[in-house]
C-alpha cells in the first residue's frame, strides 16, 4: 500500500508543477528531488527512485554515506533523475562525487562559495 501512496504524492507534485509551469507559460522544466536527509529508509528511497523514474525525479545527498547510497540507487534503477550534492565538501565528498559522475549519473555539486 505505501509504494502506491508515494506514487500518488509524486504524480501529485509532477502534476501541480506541470500545471504552474503552463499557467505562467514558464519556459523552463521541473525536477524534484528527494533529500535522502529526511528519511534513510532504503525501501522508501527505492519506491521514490522506482517511481520517479518516469519523470526524472531525482535525489538530494548531503552526506557522503547518502551520496553513496543515493548514487547507487540511481545507477541501479537506470534512472536519470538529478543527484544533488549538497553536503561539507571535503576532499573526500568532492572526491566521491567526481567518481560518481563517471557512472553517468547526472550531478548538480552545490558550491555555497569558494
Amino acid at each position: 500500500r505505501f509504494p502506491e501512496i508515494m506514487c500518488h504524492r509524486l504524480q501529485t507534485l509532477q502534476d501541480c508543477f506541470a500545471n504552474a509551469i503552463q499557467t505562467f507559460e514558464y519556459g523552463g522544466a521541473y525536477q524534484g528531488v528527494f533529500p535522502v536527509k529526511c528519511n534513510h529508509d532504503r525501501r522508501l528511497l527505492e519506491t521514490v527512485v522506482h517511481y520517479g523514474k518516469a519523470t526524472s525525479f531525482g535525489l538530494e545527498a548531503g552526506s557522503k554515506p547518502e551520496l553513496l547510497l543515493a548514487a547507487s540507487l540511481l545507477q541501479q534503477a537506470g534512472s536519470d533523475g538529478l543527484l544533488i550534492c549538497n553536503g561539507y565538501k571535503d576532499e573526500a565528498y568532492v572526491e566521491t562525487v567526481l567518481l560518481t559522475s563517471q557512472l553517468n549519473t547526472r550531478i548538480v555539486l552545490v558550491l555555497e562559495k569558494l
